[in-house]
């Protein structure tokens, strides 16, 4: 994807919903056409469901693994 959210990401890797979305409200042109021909491919469909939640996500992301973000700084500080 050129831009947006999912700057740099391969359109093949983006969520279903958002190439749906690409379809209904861009105008002709080869992004469209992109997201149309990976919403009708039965292969990149097959692919997408075969791989679990974490993985999808991990692939987005392009970072470390979901399992290991950090959710917090230790624990909370007293306050006085």
């Amino acid at each position: 994807m050129p831009y947006g959210k999912y700057s740099g990401i391969e359109m093949s890797s983006l969520p279903e919903e958002y190439l749906r979305w690409i379809v209904a409200n861009f105008e002709s042109g080869p992004i469209r056409d992109e997201a149309q021909r990976i919403l009708a491919s039965p292969d990149l469909r097959l692919e997408r469901e075969s791989k679990s939640l974490e993985e999808q996500a991990n692939e987005l992301l392009g970072e470390k693994p979901v399992g290991f973000i950090r959710r917090g700084r230790g624990r909370p500080k007293k306050r006085f």
